[in-house]
């Protein structure tokens, strides 16, 4: 008895230290890749940018870059990744896992790929829309069949890169309604995305190049139509947020009373509305 207790005690104390020893060896961190690459954004095959909001890019984010510090083994895939601290949880958060999701290219050396580490960085800088002269091209080419929307693409920035893309498929449309109502659609997706003064800029403009285009047709203006778009400013001036300065709204209502008159001759009435249009050149940005 005393024999089989000694060896029951023994295997006990054999097997704790060996869980023991396992555990420790589990816990063990990988070691430290030996190769370092100093600008590893240019070594990405696919890199997946942080889905950050709109509040984190327009606030903490803007013009500043997060760094992340990445160890990718020898197949290019991201073993872990840890931020710089000077952001907030959500902001590292956010760059850690689309770093994890991000692929690189492997590091050979000496003909044999090799774990590394590399300082990832994602810079983010909000680019700012000028949301009346996007307005005004948008109803430019929604208005004239014969313009190209290449430059109206052009003024979106690339927090709009879908609809860069779907409007620039315009170009390629034959049919003439089929455009008309791509436009429209584009006009509308706008108007439903936007908020506050952006949405107001592009709303207003939007209403005075459907007044102002009629100064630039080449068939005789229809006057129904212009009197109607005139009337359609109003509703605009109404709802001007309070950060537009009082004197643009002032010539954006001095533009919506203005009269048609059937018996007036064309040019006179081009004129007149040119010289209304005029005050608006120095539109709020």
């Amino acid at each position: 008895m005393i024999y089989n207790a000694r060896m029951r005690s023994n295997f006990v104390i054999f097997a704790l230290v060996t869980c023991l020893t396992v555990s420790a060896f589990a816990q063990r961190p990988a070691e430290p890749p030996q190769f370092s690459v100093p600008d590893i954004n240019k070594r990405a095959i696919s890199l997946v940018k942080p889905a950050v909001s709109d509040a984190l890019l327009f606030g903490e984010l803007d013009g500043r870059s997060i760094v992340v510090k990445v160890v990718v083994d020898s197949s290019g895939n991201v073993e872990s990744a840890k931020a710089t601290m000077e952001f907030s949880e959500e902001a590292r958060s956010l760059a850690e896992q689309a770093a994890k999701e991000s692929k690189f290219e492997p590091l050979l050396v000496n003909a044999k790929p090799e774990r590394h580490t590399g300082m990832l960085q994602y810079a983010f800088a909000y680019e700012k829309m000028d949301w009346w002269g996007f307005g005004t091209m948008l109803a430019s080419v929604h208005n004239f069949d014969n313009l190209s929307v290449a430059p109206v693409v052009e003024k979106l920035t690339v927090r709009w890169a879908e609809e860069k893309v779907r409007l620039a498929e315009v170009d390629t449309y034959r049919d003439v309604n089929e455009r008309i109502k791509a436009l429209g659609w584009t006009i509308g997706h706008f108007r439903s995305k936007l908020t506050g003064k952006d949405q107001w800029l592009f709303n207003a403009a939007i209403a005075v190049r459907n007044v102002t285009f009629w100064t630039l047709a080449q068939e005789g203006t229809n006057r129904e139509e212009l009197q109607a778009a005139l009337l359609a400013i109003k509703p605009i001036v109404d709802s001007a947020p309070p950060e537009i300065p009082r004197e643009f709204v002032g010539a954006l209502k001095r533009l919506s009373e203005y009269k048609v008159d059937p018996a007036m001759e064309e040019e006179q009435l081009r004129r007149g509305l040119m010289r209304l249009a005029l005050d608006l050149r120095n539109y709020p940005r």
